[in-house]
């Protein structure tokens, strides 16, 4: 579950971190706070309980939808300051102050081994994202919530100790993983399954090694990632 302090004030705002993410992975997009529009999010547990990660599900000026991976740690990361998405800078976006827990240094997720592993094994189990709780009352909450689930692979992907550096692509990213590969959908297909493929909602919840995901506002399951031996 992620304990999120729904009242806390964040310098720079969460827009802003998207935005910067937005501007590296696409450097013309002309993203700023102002101009998208964050719709949803969801997130997954840290077994260790040190990093917190969340995906952005945002809508920006050109109509697209988007997903943003970021990860938050309480300290630099050793390791982590090589290549990012943008071929040039670094996987550490920006830092940022925290009203509750301090300053947190903010991470592109697809070079961050914690968001990475616990991706992959939500799609390799068939499990879901991690429960939102408010910090404050300990109660849980499901707004602005997306809710995932992975479709369960055969066998186990193991993660290097290492990360390899995503290959992005216009509308996707791509980590090669050992013998498997993850894709993950950078801009979302709302229309997925399309209409004319000959394919369902039902029969892509029965193909393994999906992460599928629905919002407020997108009923019909979108493909989030995918692996693939």
């Amino acid at each position: 579950m992620a304990d999120i302090f729904r009242n806390a004030s964040l310098t720079p705002s969460k827009p802003e971190a998207v935005a910067r993410y937005i501007q590296r992975r696409w450097p013309d997009s002309g993203a700023t706070a102002e101009n998208i529009t964050l719709v949803a999010s969801y997130r997954f547990d840290d077994p260790a309980g040190e990093v917190g990660t969340e995906v952005h599900i945002a809508h920006d000026a050109g109509g697209r939808t988007l997903q943003v991976p970021l990860t938050y740690r309480g300290a630099p990361q050793p390791g982590m300051e090589g290549t990012g998405l943008d071929g040039e800078g670094g996987a550490e976006l920006l830092t940022l102050e925290h009203s509750e827990l301090g300053t947190r240094w903010v991470y592109d997720g697809l070079t961050d081994r914690v968001f990475v592993s616990a991706l992959v094994e939500a799609i390799s189990s068939g499990s879901g994202g991690a429960r939102y709780i408010d910090a404050d009352t300990g109660e849980e909450f499901t707004s602005g919530r997306a809710e995932v689930r992975g479709t369960g692979t055969s066998s186990a992907v193991a993660i290097p100790e290492s990360l390899p550096a995503p290959m992005p692509a216009e509308t996707s990213a791509t980590l090669h993983l050992g013998e498997a590969t993850l894709v993950f959908n950078s801009v979302l297909d709302t229309d997925f399954p399309a209409a004319d493929s000959g394919s369902s909602t039902d029969s892509a919840a029965s193909t393994p090694g999906l992460l599928l995901g629905s919002w407020p506002g997108q009923d019909a399951e979108v493909l989030l990632a995918s692996i693939a031996d």
